[in-house]
């Protein structure tokens, strides 16, 4: 879809983009100018240049919009007379534009005559063809279909104990899955059949935490000894019937098309390729600057031990009880605790990420020769470190019944709040009981995703305790 905006503002940049970091753009609706989204895709260093030059002059102190909008990084407002052309997705049920692309000035065009193109928008939802490819969101309208051929889906998904590629069909996909009997986990004896068996079983399981996100991939393709490498960028490198979300990357220049996950497929898809662990975003595609949670990470040093991490965790939850803040724990399935918070997609990444620093200072006071807020490893020697700035865009974690390249085939394990107390180690749960547990328990996680806490309420009760 495309739409003639008003450019009301900028953002500033973050990291190394020069100039401006997302124009923010509307549309007129009577004489209201009304907030239509942002866009910072799209741009040249060329294009960022000129375009803040040409707004330098338009200044002004006060946003031009009937209501001003919240952004993620300080705004500059300027008188609302230039217009330009943008590439979309879709409007999303509150009119904003989803996965803005700037396509250009459009100097013939007066602001005043910028109005919502109903008719294009109609016209886009009654074709009876698939969609067109779009740079936010592609998906080959010729999927490959499975042919009746490969494995159905079962408890066992391959044979481990076959060293050729085997194909398989997970929902109407088919997948060929490589080297099945390569051993990923030496020690433990555990293959990546082994490995994509898991992530069949616990699927329905994992899948909520993962469906609609996107991710960037930590490829383990000879296990967990060999050499990783991270991958984010997809584009050209993924099947036609995989999803993939745009995003400007600031410190790069560039724009990433990161894989998103739409089903179990895309899920084994991922740990074909040899994701050990899977790292969704904490917001997904509809609302990306909008986090589905906040995060609390207890890292601890080399010398702590996990019962220090367990005092730490009770400290961060004794503490977030007490303001009324819900809150879900588990193991990183590494060295550390996460401990999350449901936002319900209600809020921006600042507000999330202010909510955890005002947690963690708490924590920091509480237990000051345990913990440390100082982000540089030689400067926080023998504490744990207190990480609240993954609450960011584009930032992930391990997710919920995510396996990690360590020894041990640990599993990120959801936990009741009653079970973290000492004794508790990294590969209490790992990849050889974690079903057995969740079979029993059910998903000790799934109030992350429901409705979000009341922050503004939260935060006033917090305030008194700093």
């Amino acid at each position: 879809m495309r739409q003639e905006v008003v450019i009301a503002g900028y953002t500033e940049p973050r990291k190394t983009r020069k100039f401006f970091g997302s124009l923010l753009l509307g549309v007129y609706e009577g004489d209201n100018l009304v907030y239509v989204g942002h866009t910072g895709s799209g741009f040249t260093t060329k294009t960022l240049e000129q375009i803040y030059n040409k707004l330098q002059p338009l200044e002004v102190s006060k946003s031009p919009f009937a209501k001003t909008p919240k952004t993620n990084m300080p705004a500059t407002w300027v008188k609302p007379e230039l217009v330009c052309e943008i590439k979309f997705t879709e409007w999303t049920s509150d009119q904003i534009a989803r996965h803005a692309i700037f396509m250009g000035l459009r100097e013939d065009k007066k602001a005043s005559d910028v109005h919502i193109e109903k008719a294009t928008k109609m016209a886009s939802q009654k074709k009876a063809a698939p969609p067109a490819k779009s740079p936010a969101a592609k998906k080959n309208a010729a999927a490959k279909k499975h042919s009746g051929e490969g494995k159905k889906a079962s408890s066992l998904l391959v044979n481990p104990e076959l060293a050729e590629d085997q194909d398989v069909v997970v929902g109407k996909q088919e997948l060929t899955i490589s080297n099945p009997q390569k051993v990923y986990w030496p020690k433990e004896g555990f293959r990546k059949g082994d490995m994509i068996n898991y992530y069949h079983q616990i699927a329905p399981y994992m899948l909520p935490y993962l469906l609609d996100r996107p991710h960037s991939l930590n490829r383990h393709p000879n296990g967990i000894t060999a050499a990783n490498f991270f991958q984010k960028d997809m584009k050209g490198k993924v099947p036609g019937w995989i999803e993939t979300f745009e995003e400007f990357s600031e410190s790069t220049g560039k724009t990433v098309e990161y894989l998103v996950c739409k089903n179990e497929a895309t899920l084994l898809y991922m740990a074909n390729l040899g994701c050990i662990e899977i790292n969704p975003w904490h917001a997904r595609t509809k609302d990306y600057l909008k986090p589905d949670w906040c995060l609390i990470d207890l890292d601890p040093d080399k010398s702590n031990t996990f019962d220090e991490v367990v005092v730490v965790a009770n400290s961060v939850h004794a503490i977030l009880e007490s303001i009324g803040a819900t809150s879900c724990v588990k193991t990183s399935g590494s060295t550390g605790i996460h401990i999350y918070i449901p936002l319900g997609a209600n809020y921006g990444f600042e507000e999330s990420k202010t909510l955890a620093e005002k947690v963690v200072q708490l924590v920091n006071a509480e237990l000051p020769d345990l913990t440390s807020m100082e982000r540089t490893p030689a400067k926080r020697k023998g504490k744990i470190y207190l990480d609240f700035l993954q609450n960011k865009e584009t930032q992930t974690a391990a997710a919920p019944y995510s396996l990690r390249p360590k020894p041990g085939v640990p599993v990120s394990t959801p936990l009741d709040w009653s079970e973290v107390k000492k004794g508790l180690t990294p590969t209490t749960w790992n990849a050889t009981n974690i079903l057995e547990r969740v079979k029993a328990e059910g998903d000790l996680f799934a109030p992350v995703l429901k409705k979000g806490i009341n922050l503004e309420k939260v935060m006033k009760k917090l305030q008194l305790l700093l």
